[in-house]
């Protein structure tokens, strides 16, 4: 713990309790500020009533220029949830409001000093995924305004990585001194106590078959091709290795040889829980070369598993992935030979898998994990508040 506790009000359009809301970082953020000692008031839930002018440019978009519309870039919804956060806020007595990513503080009149922690700014956003500039010339220059108001009213802003940080700094004017790069923990429980349990572990696997874990709902956008590609190759090459995934099934009927299907498993049913552990813990390396990835929480999951990662070097990714410690790291166009050789490589060395597993597991350790996280941004938010008063 830092040693003063502070009065928070988290604000979240989300319940802020569920594990649902992005990916279980709405409620892990709050679980790390309230482990260090601070009392949370959670300004969640938020129901803001939708402007006739924000339906207006949403129909004109969709059915006029035929393009998607960022309802959640609009300058008139963002001012409605707003004005829901102030009116729970009313009565309260705070020291500062607090929200994942930077939307929800956008429109808020209140004085009382704002902080945010969130993965990417908009701008970074629209460049890397797909589809970003899809959206209407409307919703870009909305979205734009939104980002830069709030990076601008912020006392704090944390960024899962550097690319985040970098991008609201160059691209929208953040005063670096207000800017720390502090990476997301995994969004799962504390699996192994000491690194000779995850060794352990790792003794319990054997050697055959040779199982590479894929997780993630969007097969394609994660890399989920490349992946069965990489797998099919690296069994023509005489490697007895499986492929499990979980997250997604994108296929029909029964999955290809050598591949083992989980689906969607839900964290929050102690059944569906088990096996996702399980999965983890029969896996000798994670693999996901996404092609768009603001960090990637599962990266910790991982690490925290005792499992090395397997990706591309795309948007936030490098931080949640420490090359050569936690992980490898490969260029976006690298094809499905790099990675056939790496794994074909690990598959013949077990014991170098182990070791880069357990070196995952160390990164988790000392950075990959909430307490760590909440520690880094509980001090940083003390540190500028103090500033600001």
């Amino acid at each position: 713990m830092t040693g003063k506790s502070l009065r928070i009000a988290y604000v979240t359009p989300e319940l802020a309790t569920e594990l649902s809301g992005w990916s279980g970082l709405v409620r892990h953020i709050r679980d790390a500020l309230t482990a260090e000692g601070h009392l949370i008031h959670d300004i969640d839930n938020l129901k803001p009533a939708v402007p006739l002018s924000t339906r207006m440019r949403g129909w004109w978009a969709r059915f006029v220029l035929r393009q998607p519309y960022g309802y959640d870039r609009d300058v008139d919804l963002a001012r409605s949830l707003a004005r829901c956060a102030e009116r729970k806020l009313r009565d309260l007595d705070v020291d500062c409001i607090v929200s994942p990513q930077t939307y929800s503080l956008t429109m808020m009149d209140s004085r009382i000093p704002t902080a945010a922690w969130g993965d990417a700014t908009f701008h970074a956003l629209m460049h890397l995924y797909p589809g970003g500039l899809a959206i209407s010339a409307s919703s870009v220059r909305q979205g734009h305004y939104i980002e830069r108001r709030a990076i601008q009213r912020a006392c704090f802003l944390a960024y899962a990585s550097n690319w985040a940080a970098q991008d609201a700094i160059s691209y929208y004017g953040a005063d670096p001194a207000k800017v720390e790069v502090i990476p997301f923990g995994a969004n799962c429980r504390e699996v192994f106590a000491t690194a000779e349990m995850a060794a352990a572990n790792w003794d319990r696997k054997g050697a055959k078959p040779f199982r590479v874990l894929f997780v993630g709902k969007e097969w394609e956008r994660k890399g989920g091709p490349l992946v069965l590609e990489t797998l099919r190759e690296l069994r023509r090459r005489g490697v007895d290795a499986e492929l499990w995934v979980v997250g997604s099934n994108p296929f029909a009927g029964h999955p290809p040889e050598g591949v083992r299907c989980f689906g969607l498993l839900n964290k929050s049913d102690p059944g569906q829980l088990a096996q996702w552990e399980e999965c983890y813990r029969q896996c000798h390396v994670f693999f996901m070369p996404t092609t768009a990835e603001a960090f990637g929480v599962v990266f910790a999951e991982a690490a925290a598993f005792g499992l090395a990662s397997i990706s591309r070097r795309v948007g936030g990714v490098p931080d949640a992935v420490a090359e050569g410690r936690s992980g490898y790291l490969f260029a976006p166009d690298a094809g499905p030979g790099v990675y056939c050789d790496l794994l074909e490589k690990l598959a013949g060395n077990l014991s170098l898998a182990k070791d880069m597993g357990l070196s995952a597991y160390d990164y988790h350790r000392k950075v990959l994990n909430w307490q760590s996280a909440g520690q880094r941004f509980s001090a940083g938010l003390i540190a500028r508040l103090g500033a600001v008063r």
